[in-house]
């Protein structure tokens, strides 16, 4: 996913809101540093357009129901920094 993508999709569609979702299928939930400086530059981007980016779901763990929300774990009130200093927060389950 690339937030160029993501504004395809966005943009035509008028979106008041999105919520992302992708799998890990090495089944970790949890989020990579790569997956939390995406998860900023997407909210970066909604930000600009005004189209709020609602939460981001990662799935693929063993269990089918099992996923890990950015949202759920407060991840989403981060700041939207695109270039900023990388936030090292730990991250557990």
């Amino acid at each position: 996913m690339t937030v160029e993508r993501g504004l395809e999709v966005w943009i035509p569609a008028r979106s008041a809101g999105v919520i992302f979702c992708h799998n890990h299928p090495s089944g970790v939930l949890r989020p990579s540093l790569e997956d939390r400086e995406l998860t900023s530059r997407l909210r970066a981007a909604g930000d600009i357009l005004g189209i709020k980016v609602l939460d981001r779901l990662i799935i693929g763990g063993v269990n089918p129901t099992a996923f890990f929300s950015f949202q759920g774990h407060d991840l989403m009130e981060e700041p939207a920094s695109y270039g900023a200093k990388k936030n090292t927060r730990q991250i557990e389950r």
